[in-house]
Formats: C-alpha cells, structure tokens, sequence
C-alpha cells in the first residue's frame, strides 16, 4: 500500500508540475491572475466532486473509485495534449547534456534569488497549515468532536464539500481584484491570515456545527491564495529560458507538505492533542504570510 501511495503521488505531482510549468507559455504575464485562479478553481472543483462522489456513493472508496480516478487522470493528460499541443521544438537550438550541469540546475541560491526562496517558503508554509489540519478532518471528527465512525464519513465528505465549494469562490471572488490591483502580497497575507483565525474556531468548541463554519472559512480563505499563487511564483522566476525547471522546484513547495502533513499531524496530536494541531497550523499560515513581506518582485 506504502509504495502504491508513493508511486501514485510521485504521477500526480509530475502531472502537475507539467501543467503548472506550461502556464507561462500559453498565458501573458497580464493574464497570470486569470491562470491561478483557474487552476484554483479547477483543483477545488476536483475536491469538490470527489467528496460529493464518495459521500453519496460510498461504494466508490473501494477498487472502482481507484479504477476512476485512474482513468480521469490518463484521460486529463490526454484532453491537455490534444487540446493544449507544444511547439515542436526539436529544430530549437539546444546545448548537450551534461549531467553535472543538469544536477547543479535544481539549486537555486537563495541569496542570488531571494525573491525565489521567500516564495517558496510562503507557498510550503501555507500549504503545510492548510493540510495539517485537512489530513486529519476525518480523525478529528471522531476524536475530538466525538463522533462515531460511521457519521464521520459521512460528516467528513460534507465538510470537504463545504470547503471545496468555499475555495471556489474566494478564488472567483479575489482572481479579478489581484488582476485589477496588480498587487498580490496582500492576498497573500488576507490568506494566511485568515486560515490562522479560522483555527480559532475549532480550536475555542468542537461541535460539528463549529466545524462546519471552519471549514468554510479556512476553505474560503486558502482560494483566495490559490487565486494568486500560479501569478506570485511566476513573476519571481530567476531565469525564463529556466521557467520549467524553477517551476518544478516551486512544485516542491506543494508537494512536500502534503507528504509532510500526515507525519507531522500525528505527532503534533500524539504530544500536544488536535488543539496543539490547529494552533500549529495557525503559527505555520501565519509564517507563509509573512514571508511574503520582503519579496522585491511583488506588490
């Protein structure tokens, strides 16, 4: 299952690091907002119905829901290829490869690019306290707010739902003000500011109505970050002949928290109990807000 998990993840995340290295190809730095937002919109909308699937068909968490999800996902990567082509760019010039130079290509400095790391940094901190607590909805329902199993999953997938629909629209809501501002930093800092008092809500009561209004606010305020995300990491790319390989690394930023989240949750839990887990992720959303602060290349 272990190796499954990983060889599964280690596919989705190269699937999206492509998507997200070809945005500065098909989209002009002008309409960078509009491609973070519609990536925004389109993981929440994925979110969205597979909580909707797997709350009202709960035979789909067996072999058949794995058997679909499968299938969307081959079918996506071909609907993108077909509809999306690249350039053929076989008659480009191109230097040979040597594999020192490609080794040294995945470190970018951060005192030659401080911008690069600061939004690294902002990215993976507000990802990790996003799905610290996310990882571990299903555990909390049961545990903290006392619910049996069987509620729970039900519970679970509305609350996802919730959220889903909630970052929607905060990614809707905020994609056209940034594009009209042209100002990102405070969206950044509305969002992680934002997931930080909404785990004040669970972490103040633990009824399910409570975790309710958390989830809409956290999920609200994480779309709004997702609307600005795709635009923040391009603009502070060090080289653009390099954009695929920075963005790849920037998909790190997204990748390792989710990796992270389920270690890290259970030990927070395990020492300091689900309080411990949302006051910990609060500290974390409020450090990826801040580190906003001293990037050059943004407003």
């Amino acid at each position: 299952m272990g190796l499954t998990y990983g060889a599964t993840s280690l596919v989705i995340n190269g699937f999206q690091a492509a998507l997200t290295a070809i945005v500065p190809d098909r989209f002009p730095e002008r309409k960078l907002g509009l491609a973070s937002s519609l990536m925004g919109v389109g993981l929440n909308t994925g979110v969205l119905a597979g909580s909707l699937l797997f709350t009202f068909y709960p035979s789909f968490a067996g072999p058949s829901g794995y058997y679909l999800m499968a299938g969307l996902v081959v079918a996506t990567a071909f609907a993108v290829a077909i509809i999306s082509p690249d350039q053929d760019s076989r008659e480009l010039p191109h230097e040979p490869f040597k594999l020192g130079a490609f080794l040294r290509g995945f470190w970018i400095s951060p005192r030659q690019y401080p911008d690069f790391a600061w939004v690294f940094l902002a990215r993976a901190a507000l990802m990790l306290g996003y799905f610290l607590t996310m990882a571990f909805g299903y555990y909390a329902l049961q545990e903290y707010v006392g619910m049996s199993a069987d509620a729970a999953i039900s519970a679970s997938g509305t609350l996802s739902a919730a959220s889903a629909v909630a970052s929607i629209v905060g990614a809707t809501v905020t994609a056209p003000l940034a594009d009209r501002s042209n100002r990102l930093k405070v969206f950044v800092l509305v969002s992680g500011i934002g997931v930080a008092l909404s785990l004040m809500i669970p972490l103040l009561s633990r009824s399910y109505t409570d975790m309710m209004i958390f989830n809409i606010a956290n999920g609200f305020a994480f779309g709004v970050y997702m609307a600005v995300d795709t635009a923040m990491v391009n603009r502070v790319l060090p080289h653009a002949e390099d954009a695929a390989k920075d963005l790849g690394i920037m998909n790190m930023a997204s990748a390792f928290p989710q990796v992270l989240s389920a270690s890290l949750g259970a030990l927070v839990v395990t020492t300091m109990g689900y309080r411990g887990l949302f006051a910990v992720s609060a500290v974390i959303a409020l450090i990826g807000a801040c580190a906003v602060l001293p990037v050059r290349k943004l407003r």
